[in-house]
């Protein structure tokens, strides 16, 4: 069970209206909550469930139009408020929430699970930009192949790497 002190101020997000009047008022009002409660949660925790990567992300190059990746503003209050188990459970739905806000869906199937066009655009190591099966975390290259190299950190990509990325990629095959 989560702290109830911490978890009524989860709660006060959604009562705001501001905080979800736009995906990016959404995005800052659950980073500026983690970051707010920082002590409560640990800074490991933060780590561990990658939210230290959501906070750091420049929203103005990173935000996209989360409709496409399925959330509606007006359902949130109802999707998010719900009984956690742990604090880290509602860590990794907030991760969850916020990676669909920055991630960039394509319509390419899943080579391992076939799942139908829910991979997204990620960088990976260098700055490489791959595919990620959003339902059984499959990573492939933007050819279908699978990513052989051991992924050491990812991000999500750009608007302007997935271009390049596919501009680059469709000039290989030609």
């Amino acid at each position: 069970m989560v702290n109830s002190r911490l978890f009524k101020r989860f709660i006060s997000i959604y009562s705001e209206k501001n905080n979800i009047q736009s995906f990016k008022n959404y995005y800052q009002s659950l980073c500026n909550w983690i970051d707010s409660n920082k002590k409560m949660i640990g800074s490991e925790l933060i780590s561990r469930t990658y939210l230290d990567k959501m906070m750091s992300l420049d929203l103005d190059e990173y935000l996209v139009d989360p409709i496409t990746n399925g959330l509606c503003l007006e359902k949130e209050a109802k999707r998010m408020i719900k009984e956690y188990s742990n604090i880290e459970s509602l860590l990794r739905s907030i991760f969850y929430t916020l990676w669909d806000m920055v991630t960039i869906s394509s319509d390419s199937d899943c080579s391992n699970c076939g799942k139908d066009g829910d991979l997204r655009y990620i960088k990976i190591n260098n700055g490489k930009v791959v595919l990620e099966c959003n339902e059984c975390g499959y990573v492939q290259n933007l050819d279908g192949s699978k990513v052989e190299e051991k992924i050491e950190n990812f991000l999500p990509a750009t608007k302007s790497e997935v271009e390049l990325a596919i501009s680059n990629n469709s000039m290989a095959f030609s």
